[in-house]
């Protein structure tokens, strides 16, 4: 289904749940296996499951794409962007509508750098000033301070 914001036309929708890592100036990112942001960093997080709370979706997704235990969230908050850096399903240009529930979170444990096999090529702890829109998802500069 297409959709039209202005003049961008939106022909993807998503809305998943993540989790902002930070240790001092290191944020803890995914390498995206797949989707509209395959090939970037990407925070760790997904799809809730049916009847799933954004709180649970958060412990098991990052559980899952990173091997780590969560141990404290807070700042639950939504961010909407609009991401026009992919290919849609016709390997044409589109725009990617992506709300996020965005949580400041602690974890234990030593990120995995092994593909799960789904959404993550493994985890890895990257120095913020390295990120940038060419490397990272628009949700990873928010967590880096780099984007509101």
């Amino acid at each position: 289904m297409d959709f039209e914001i202005g003049k961008l036309q939106i022909t993807k929708k998503h809305k998943g749940v993540y989790g902002i890592i930070r240790q001092g100036k290191k944020i803890l990112v995914i390498k995206k296996a797949r989707g509209p942001y395959i090939g970037l960093y990407d925070l760790p997080g997904g799809t809730p499951e049916e009847n799933e709370t954004a709180e649970q979706t958060l412990i098991r997704e990052i559980k899952e794409e990173t091997n780590c235990d969560v141990v404290q969230y807070k700042n639950k908050r939504e961010k909407v962007i609009l991401f026009t850096k992919f290919l849609d399903k016709n390997n044409q240009p589109g725009c990617f509508q992506h709300t996020g529930i965005l949580f400041d979170a602690e974890v234990l444990g030593e990120p995995s750098s092994i593909p799960d096999g789904l959404d993550s090529n493994g985890a890895v702890w990257m120095d913020i000033n390295l990120l940038d829109d060419t490397n990272a998802t628009p949700f990873v500069l928010i967590g880096c301070d780099k984007r509101e």
